[in-house]
């Protein structure tokens, strides 16, 4: 059973909903242990294809390596080797937050009882242009979007020194920086995503098109890279 903490009925009901897919994850961590230590994607592709047909490179971070079985699902694995453990944190992590902070996080549906594993709802990276349509915002407020929210929670923390800085580096990059700003300041999603940031002590800088993304209901979520381990 793909689940080992979970009973037959539960098993079958989630691979009649997913797909026959989640019967190979397991069989993915056992038999490419060695592949995913390797560093290069192309050694990746190259394997899975031969052994799992269907299944597709969708990524990588520091530590975890991301496949496709579908077109709306991806599982993250843990890296092997030196960085094992900091994977199998991030998969909790991601699991955790996104019941924690509902909707500003992609979707967990299940995991490895160890956290070897995660399958999650697949998320399209956020480009500039989506970070101008979704907070109808200017294209330099949608590319240097993290000065925008770096800004944001300076202000909000009461760092008036740092919100200083941040104000004349925005102001230095982006003409329309003050406009964009109080643009910003009504959007639900911006301020929720400014206050998970300052909770989890995220990379603020680091959130920016790229690391965000846009799930199919057309929500702007966090990526897994601006979660510290």
């Amino acid at each position: 059973m793909i689940l080992k903490s979970s009973s037959q009925i539960e098993n079958e009901f989630i691979r009649s909903y997913f797909g026959s897919w989640i019967d190979q994850i397991d069989l993915i961590l056992e038999e490419m242990s060695d592949v995913l230590k390797a560093n290069k994607k192309s050694k990746w592709e190259k394997e899975l294809s031969e052994k799992f047909p269907g299944w597709t490179w969708a990524g990588s971070g520091a530590f975890r390596w991301v496949l496709s079985p579908s077109d709306s699902y991806v599982v993250k694995f843990a890296q092997s080797g030196y960085h094992h453990n900091d994977g199998v944190r991030l998969n909790k992590m991601e699991s955790e937050k996104q019941l924690e902070f509902e909707g500003l996080f992609p979707k967990v549906y299940f995991h490895h009882p160890d956290w070897e594993w995660i399958v999650v709802e697949k998320v399209r990276p956020a480009m500039p242009d989506d970070l101008q349509s979704f907070f109808e915002i200017s294209s330099f407020g949608a590319y240097y979007f993290s000065d925008l929210l770096s800004y944001h929670i300076a202000v909000v923390s009461g760092n008036e020194r740092r919100a200083e800085t941040k104000l004349e580096k925005g102001l230095a990059s982006n003409p329309e920086f003050k406009k964009d700003y109080e643009k910003l300041l009504t959007n639900i999603t911006f301020r929720r995503m400014a206050n998970v940031s300052r909770k989890l002590n995220l990379w603020d800088f680091d959130l920016s098109w790229g690391n965000l993304g846009i799930n199919k209901k057309g929500e702007l979520v966090i990526l897994d890279s601006s979660l510290p381990v």
